[in-house]
């Protein structure tokens, strides 16, 4: 039976001695002065299906009869964890589970120890604890001694490589939660791969995988790592089968999407489909449609959005997706495609229709615990309230105020998941400001001005999000009678769509062309010497 309590650790008595955590520290490392050992010692990594063709060699003198192996082990991967972030109970228990495959062991022999080493006041091995986190303490002269060493330690990688798969290596939204704590520790990986010169364990899915979360979450530093995944991602794709290719360059071009690079991006995706209609039935290709859809993302960013309504129309009406409907399967993919089809009807001021599509994507994933819930939930309030706007419906007040009290729930899940500066809380923000600029424009202000200084936190001042937040400031200043600022600000929303070959430029001359007193501003006025002038 095991005794370990719910406050074990910091009060109870680790059943390893001093010498004991010294002798672990030696298995675990074996010879100090050892050269770490490189790929090109140990046969490749298969880059197509991730298998080892041959184990690497432990760590030199760790053994697998040590009584403590298990807790050797789990300090080991967790040592290779981010020190600056929370690790989740979850990936402890995952590793306790990985080194207990390897050494079936019985719970009473490491759980204490464990709790202890790590310096924890709760007990993660009780169930109600699986959703806390915890960050690793320096206090046991166990840990200390191997996070001094950088733990840097080819097997331990590898170890962490297997959980990572099972974790980021599936379909849609499943682990999305898990997956944004872990990614700090994932950054970590990925640097102790490239300086333990391990590049040969990383496989194309693998890779494709990350590339995609650290996209889908933009976390700090998320540019950077992206913009090395996929160096790496196109390094795979040069050897790599078409049926490999197809996945790797659909995720670099929705990557270069999100990097603002509309060239690249477009040039992945075709590639992506020429790949399809070469060699099978595109109509009912599941990955066709998917690769069509980012296709039609990246067009309606770029402005070009008739093209992106018919590519989202002809994905919709494929067998198929027909097919996928009629199962009710992959919910997540298949509202994603309804969510698309809504942003291309918005962008031609179709909002009937755009609502429409919106809420059938709300419908058909209610789960407030699903990742798109959020962005689902105030665009389908947005596209209702501007829909109520032009249709000058009897109950415009309601449901003005209905979509504002979606959006604030919207917001508040966002707040709690991602913190005050995640890039969708600048959306609901610019939301909430076009539906209070009918009501109040000094509160569509302050909306506005809070969701700039996210756009510019997170994407900094050239990208076209930035122009879309000029326009904004615009139209607001436009009401707030300051014709001056105004039309500043659409001369920066103009040029900085002009700059991109954006198609919002002329909708943009249309409301310079109101104000031909001003101006445009000098030359040398830059996009943020402009953002501090109007924020002010």
């Amino acid at each position: 039976m095991n005794h370990l309590s719910e406050h074990a650790g910091p009060t109870g008595r680790s059943s390893l001695t001093s010498g004991q955590q010294s002798q672990v520290v030696v298995n675990l490392f074996g010879n100090q002065n050892a050269v770490t050992t490189k790929c090109s010692s140990y046969p490749q990594v298969n880059s197509d299906s991730g298998s080892e063709s041959s184990r690497p060699p432990s760590p030199n003198g760790t053994q697998k009869d040590d009584p403590h192996y298990v807790t050797t082990k789990t300090l080991t991967l967790l040592a290779l964890c981010s020190t600056k972030a929370l690790i989740p109970v979850r990936l402890l228990l995952m590793i306790v589970e990985f080194a207990c495959n390897e050494v079936p062991s019985n719970p009473d022999s490491y759980q204490s120890q464990i709790v202890i080493s790590l310096g924890l006041k709760f007990n993660p091995f009780l169930p109600r604890n699986k959703k806390k986190c915890f960050k690793t303490q320096r206090k046991s002269n166990l840990l200390r001694e191997i996070l001094g060493q950088g733990c840097a330690k080819t097997d331990g990688i590898i170890g962490l490589k297997k959980l990572y798969e099972r974790v980021f290596c599936v379909e849609d939204d499943e682990e999305w939660h898990l997956q944004q704590q872990l990614l700090p520790h994932l950054d970590k990986w990925f640097s102790l791969v490239e300086k333990n010169e391990l590049g040969c364990i990383l496989s194309a899915n693998f890779l494709t995988m990350c590339l995609h979360a650290f996209g889908k979450f933009r976390w700090t530093g998320w540019e950077d790592r992206l913009k090395n995944l996929c160096a790496k991602c196109q390094e795979k794709c040069k050897d790599a089968p078409d049926n490999k290719r197809e996945r790797m360059f659909r995720e670099i071009g929705e990557t270069y999407r999100k990097l603002c690079n509309y060239n690249e991006a477009k040039r992945y995706l075709r590639e992506t489909l020429r790949i399809h209609e070469a060699s099978s039935s595109v109509d009912e290709s599941l990955p066709y449609q998917i690769s069509r859809m980012l296709l039609a993302r990246c067009k309606s960013d770029m402005g070009e959005y008739q093209e992106a309504h018919t590519l989202m129309k002809d994905c919709l009406n494929s067998k198929a997706v027909k097919r996928l409907e009629g199962e009710f399967g992959r919910p997540y993919l298949r509202c994603r495609m309804y969510f698309e089809m809504a942003r291309s009807c918005e962008k031609l001021g179709q909002f009937g229709d755009a609502c429409q599509y919106c809420t059938k994507a709300l419908e058909g994933d209610m789960r407030e615990e699903g990742f798109r819930y959020p962005q689902y939930l105030m665009y389908a309030a947005f596209y209702k309230a501007m829909s109520a706007i032009e249709g000058n419906v009897s109950d415009l007040e309601a449901v003005l105020d209905r979509a504002l009290r979606d959006c604030s729930k919207a917001d508040s899940i966002l707040r709690e998941r991602h913190g005050e500066g995640h890039h969708h809380r600048a959306h609901v923000l610019c939301i909430q400001a076009r539906i209070w600029l009918r009501y109040d424009p000094e509160e569509a202000f302050r909306r506005a001005k809070r969701a700039c200084h996210i756009t510019q936190e997170r994407y900094g001042y050239e990208h076209n999000k930035v122009a879309k937040m000029f326009d904004l400031l615009g139209d607001i200043y436009k009401a707030l009678d300051d014709k001056e600022k105004a039309s500043k600000a659409y001369w920066m929303a103009k040029n900085t769509y002009s700059e991109m070959k954006h198609s919002r430029a002329g909708n943009i001359e249309e409301k310079l062309a109101e104000m031909p007193e001003f101006s445009a501003p000098t030359p040398d006025c830059t996009n943020s010497d402009v953002f501090d002038e109007l924020l002010d």
